[in-house]
């Protein structure tokens, strides 16, 4: 009779636990970076009943990796596309652009060699070469401003996950000091989530065992 009610007592006390994980599964379903927990039980010996051995992670590191590249490849795509966009802004055809100053500035060429004598021929080709050269002069502007850009975007990353990577190194700190498996599930949690973040700055290599370690 005692052995059946160790026996019930520890199963009682295992299905609360595994309770008390669904109850964190639930409340933490819209929690960013929340890996779903599963209890883990296992027979303690013959006739011992039941017991949760292990609170493990939903990890699957393959996935892990792919999302982590993902990310990689579309902040550098959207890096890449908005610096492409302002290049374009001032590089292909517009009204007012260089294309038009260009194609002005010909064009009066090619009046002026037809009628060589005619003033108004020759002032308006000094007026176009004056347009083109100030459309030149925006431009090279332009370029300097975009490129200056670019290096405070680039200084910023850099100083960004320089702090990712600080947050990382305390979260690793923190996981060699842990032992308990459930203790540990949250900080690699986090773990996860600073390297997502992290990929979506800088394009990185993460080798992690099966269990997310």
């Amino acid at each position: 009779m005692v052995d059946l009610m160790d026996i019930g007592r520890g199963g009682v006390l295992a299905y609360r636990t595994a309770l008390g994980v669904t109850g964190e599964n639930i409340a933490n379903v819209d929690t960013a970076g929340y890996r779903r927990r599963d209890a883990v039980m296992q027979e303690v010996g013959v006739g011992g009943g039941v017991d949760v051995v292990d609170i493990r992670r939903a990890f699957d590191g393959l996935v892990a990796a792919r999302s982590r590249d993902a990310q990689s490849t579309l902040g550098a795509a959207e890096t890449h596309l908005s610096h492409v966009q302002a290049l374009e802004d001032r590089l292909l055809p517009g009204e007012g652009g260089l294309p038009d100053l260009l194609d002005g500035f010909f064009d009066a060429l090619d009046g002026l060699s037809q009628v060589p004598e005619d003033q108004g021929l020759r002032q308006a080709v000094l007026s176009a070469s004056t347009a083109l050269a100030g459309g030149v002069a925006d431009l090279a502007e332009g370029i300097d401003v975009l490129t200056r850009n670019v290096r405070e975007e680039t200084a910023q990353t850099v100083e960004r996950a320089n702090t990712v990577l600080s947050g990382l190194a305390e979260v690793q700190e923190q996981l060699a000091q842990v032992t308990d498996e459930r203790a540990r599930n949250p900080l690699l949690d986090q773990r996860d989530r600073l390297l997502v973040n992290l990929a979506e700055l800088v394009s990185i290599n993460v080798d992690l065992d099966d269990a997310g370690r």
